[in-house]
């Protein structure tokens, strides 16, 4: 099977027929050509060397190849695949505190890549234009230079304004999650592979816990469920981004503004003219409002973007380092304390949901 073709396939009829839904998913994976695939790009990912809670790494695995993936197929066959618990593991952040990190066993990371590879086709001709962050051939340059644009074509006073919805990753509500995959995916054996990836705990000093909700920040097909769950707030937001340009000027001439809205996973940022103050927040309360954009507001330092570099000389110095530095020397004063973002609560948004 020509993996390649197939995806383009997928895509393809995403794309042509927005309410189709897809059967016998689950069967590609079964395809030899399909698991080598995945297995050749779990095994070029610097993380290989890293094992999970079997303490089995990329190299051990590859010892008994041949027989690994043909007892990989058996058990997917036969529908017994069950993966193991994710290794917890924490590494710094930039702020001082610490990321919970699961690790997959390798040959668990092997079948959730061959899921991804024929997910992601799928979903992938539904996401936003807006939405950045771990997607193909997107990166957060990407969002950075989309920000950048946004506010170079703001010639009067404008806001800009940065939500970060906390423990994103950690609080996915599982049963929503698997009715938003269901509205494209069809195929039960595919959708009880994801329950069972997400249910599937995590060892922490040989001490195991059950995962009710939130899925595994290092787990290959975590980003895809993310993006997924958070197409909700794109498919919200776009009833501001989407209106035609006699819309926009009416909501100008009202008084209402308009707004440019940029996501990097569930980083989020919108440039508004209109003033949003802190009593018409709403549906926020699972969110942290992001810093401010201005450089004297951000002398501490911005890092929800891998890319952030700490600056070594005076917050006044306009000289730029990154892209970011250059966004931010566009803006004409400080934002106010009570500017926050109206970013409404996914669980809140989800909860109407078919």
């Amino acid at each position: 099977m020509n993996v390649g073709e197939m995806q383009r396939k997928l895509s393809l009829w995403t794309t042509q027929d927005k309410e189709r839904k897809f059967y016998g998913l689950y069967d590609l994976m079964l395809d030899d050509e399909w698991l080598r695939l995945a297995h050749d790009h779990v095994a070029r990912n610097a993380g290989s060397v890293t094992a999970g809670c079997d303490g089995i790494n990329m190299k051990n695995f590859d010892e008994n190849l041949e027989t690994n993936l043909q007892g990989l197929v058996k058990e997917l066959e036969s529908n017994q695949f069950e993966p193991q618990p994710v290794r917890r593991v924490y590494i710094p952040k930039s702020n001082g505190k610490m990321r919970p990190l699961g690790i997959p066993a390798i040959r668990d990371r092997i079948v959730q890549e061959a899921a991804r590879i024929a997910l992601e086709p799928i979903f992938e001709a539904d996401f936003s234009q807006y939405s950045f962050g771990f997607r193909p051939d997107r990166r957060t340059m990407d969002a950075i230079r989309y920000i950048q644009w946004s506010a170079s074509e703001r010639k009067k006073f404008f806001w800009i304004v940065e939500g970060d919805i906390s423990s994103y990753f950690d609080t996915i509500h599982h049963s929503k999650l698997l009715r938003l995959v269901g509205r494209r995916i069809k195929d039960e054996k595919m959708l009880q592979l994801i329950w069972k990836f997400l249910r599937s705990g995590v060892m922490e000093k040989r001490t195991f816990r059950d995962t009710k909700q939130g899925t595994p920040q290092g787990g290959i097909i975590s980003p895809l469920l993310a993006n997924i769950y958070l197409h909700e707030l794109d498919r919200y937001m776009g009833r501001y981004t989407s209106l035609s340009p006699w819309e926009r000027e009416k909501r100008r001439k009202n008084g209402l503004g308009n707004l440019t809205y940029v996501r990097y996973a569930d980083d989020v940022r919108h440039i508004t003219r209109r003033q949003i103050p802190f009593t018409e927040r709403r549906g926020s309360e699972d969110t942290t409002p992001g810093s401010t954009t201005h450089l004297e507001a951000k002398a501490k330092g911005d890092n929800s973007m891998s890319l952030k570099r700490r600056r070594p000389e005076g917050v006044y110095d306009l000289a730029p380092q990154d892209p970011r530095d250059t966004v931010r020397a566009l803006l004409p004063k400080p934002q106010f304390p009570a500017m926050e973002a109206y970013i409404p609560c996914p669980q809140r948004l989800l909860a109407g949901s078919p």
